[in-house]
């Protein structure tokens, strides 16, 4: 148990807490018990499941009119997993495997592709460029290239 707290369940105050490495929501207190949560892992101490799952979530969303897109969603939740646990971060993001978010056409980004099904979304492949990063932290999130010399 971490003990963050962070709003995650709607509320306009901390409303939130990590248990055993899960966000329960901190209003749903009935008899001495938190009712509700406990599915979501902490992106402070269970970075790499949190990660994960926003990574799957990210993957399976299509965009729509007026709201970010999957790819917007992912970068801030990689920004957010940078801000409380970077190491954790910058370990899970170097050892993912490539797959593809879809976004809006014309962010910057690299490795776009067009869907279509879709003509007004394109593909992103992970990893690429977060925007809002530093550059030292761009280099521990991005996978290491391998050099000529490598095998």
């Amino acid at each position: 148990m971490c003990g963050f707290t962070c709003h995650l369940f709607g509320a306009t105050y901390p409303d939130a807490e990590c248990i055993d490495g899960l966000m329960w929501d901190l209003d749903s207190y009935e008899d001495g018990f938190l009712t509700s949560g406990g599915e979501i892992p902490c992106p402070r101490c269970n970075t790499q499941e949190y990660l994960a799952g926003h990574a799957q979530r990210a993957s399976e969303d299509i965009p729509q009119a007026g709201e970010s897109s999957p790819a917007e969603f992912w970068e801030a939740t990689i920004r957010i997993c940078i801000g409380l646990n970077s190491s954790a971060t910058a370990q899970t993001l170097r050892l993912m495997k490539p797959f593809e978010i879809a976004d809006w056409p014309g962010r910057i980004a690299t490795k776009e592709r067009q869907d279509p099904d879709f003509p007004l979304v394109v593909m992103r492949t992970w990893p690429w460029q977060v925007a809002g990063l530093s550059a030292h932290e761009q280099l521990l999130i991005l996978p290491r290239q391998a050099s000529a010399s490598e095998p």
